[in-house]
Order: structure tokens, then C-alpha cells, then sequence
């Protein structure tokens, strides 16, 4: 079965996207500065070094127009080569979006193997949702493209799915649904654009902290300290080796 894109696979697509956000800058910068002042300022000069905002999210939160704003990594993206402008991904479900965060967390940590490691690395990240409103979707978790999950979400490859990525940017797609390559059977979500997010702000903002391990990653609320997520290394296995983002 082919991977194309028919004219009738186009059709509208409205979801809620939820996204998972490392909130980098403002913990790497408050460690820096002295008061609130002095943070700000020094976060209006990085922000001049960055690429440009794109002209389609200049009325978007920066939570929302980030993902649109740096180039892919050198690997392109599961959707995007590296030349192609970047996709806001998340999914349909706030567990779905930590389990991406979770693998992504262990290739990190899998990554420093060569350096001393701590025996856990924590971070903070932010959650929100999205409104996405296009008549112009793809739904490539659904027929006829379901029974190409195994191409489409490889664990191990973003070859089709780049293929794929590239002619629904030729045939005008804005944006398309596709099952996760981590959480099976969960349903994950890509946008080519701003123009297609009804909501200018992030909604349902929640603070989180992640504790990475060797084979765990504990997701953990800083609003409600009842509430927290774990996932075990090897969720993530294909042949018992970590799969690593790669074309």
C-alpha cells in the first residue's frame, strides 16, 4: 500500500493538542541575575540573538509560537527534514505528551554515558493545551493510513514519515494527526503553522518537574503534589536497545 496523499484524504481536523515545554531560559537565567529586573533584561538580550519569530505567530504566546521558531535538530524531525521549517508536535492526551517527554529524557540520558553521570537530572517543564481549528487535516492514524502505523510511526526510522511529511507540505496540509511511535496505540499531533491555533495563549498551564534515572523518569506536579507519572526504561526498548532519533 502506498504512502500518498489523495485529495480526499484532506479533510477538516479541529483537536485540543496538548504539549509538554522544558522551561529552560527563565530557571538558566534566574540563576544569573539578582532580581526580577535584571532577569528580564537579560532575557530580552537573548531573545535577540534567536531566529525571528515567524510572521504567521507574532500575536502568540512565545509557548506556543516557540516550536515554530528554531530549525529541526540535525536529524529533521519524524515529519520534517532539516531543511524544512519546524512542526509544533503534541498530542491528543497529556499522558501521551509525557511519554514523549520521558523517551526524549532517556536518549538525553543516554547521550551522557561518556561524561560523569549524576545518579538522577532534573528539570522543569511546562504543559498547556491548544486549540486547533484546519480544513486542511490529515488523520494518519485512521483509514487508510492506519494500516501503515508500522512505517509511519517506526520506532527506529523517520524515513517514511519524512516522505510523507514533505508531500503533505507540497499538498497544503496544515496540520495531521498520526498514531505515537512510544505510546501505543495513543494518538499524537503535528501543525505546519500558527495560523491554524485558535488559541493566541496556552490554556490549562500546569508546572511540572521530571527526575530522570538510568530506567525511570518520575514526572512530577508543581501545582498539585498529589499528581505525578512514571515511566520505566524499557517502555521505550526495540530489541532491548533504546532507539535513538534518526533518519
Amino acid at each position: 500500500m502506498s504512502l500518498t496523499i489523495q485529495q480526499e484524504n484532506i479533510k477538516p481536523l479541529s483537536e485540543v493538542v496538548f504539549r509538554v515545554a522544558e522551561s529552560q531560559q527563565k530557571v538558566a537565567t534566574n540563576t544569573l541575575v539578582d532580581t526580577l529586573q535584571e532577569q528580564r533584561i537579560l532575557e530580552e538580550l537573548l531573545d535577540r540573538v534567536k531566529p525571528p519569530i515567524p510572521y504567521d505567530c507574532q500575536q502568540y504566546d512565545y509557548l506556543v509560537y516557540t516550536p515554530f521558531r528554531y530549525p529541526p535538530l540535525k536529524h529533521g524531525s519524524r515529519f520534517g527534514k532539516k531543511m524544512h521549517p519546524s512542526i509544533f508536535y503534541g498530542s491528543k492526551k497529556l499522558d501521551t505528551a509525557f511519554a514523549e517527554l520521558a523517551y526524549y529524557r532517556f536518549v538525553y540520558y543516554d547521550g551522557m554515558m561518556a561524561l560523569p553521570k549524576k545518579k538522577q537530572k532534573v528539570t522543569q517543564h511546562a504543559s498547556f493545551s491548544v486549540e486547533l481549528e484546519t480544513q486542511k487535516g490529515v488523520a494518519l492514524n485512521e483509514s487508510p493510513f492506519n494500516k501503515l502505523k508500522h512505517k509511519i510511526s517506526n520506532p527506529n526510522s523517520y524515513g517514511d514519515s519524512q516522505k510523507i511529511g514533505e508531500e503533505m507540505r507540497v499538498k497544503e496540509v496544515e496540520a495531521f494527526t498520526y498514531f505515537s511511535a512510544r505510546a501505543d496505540e495513543e494518538v499524537n499531533v503535528g501543525i505546519f503553522s500558527c495560523k491554524v491555533i485558535a488559541s493566541y495563549m496556552p490554556n490549562a498551564l500546569q508546572h511540572w518537574s521530571c527526575i530522570t534515572r538510568d530506567r525511570s523518569v518520575t514526572i512530577r506536579s508543581l501545582d498539585d503534589r498529589w499528581s505525578s507519572i512514571s515511566f520505566e526504561l524499557d517502555q521505550f526498548l526495540v530489541d532491548g536497545v533504546l532507539p535513538a532519533p534518526a533518519v
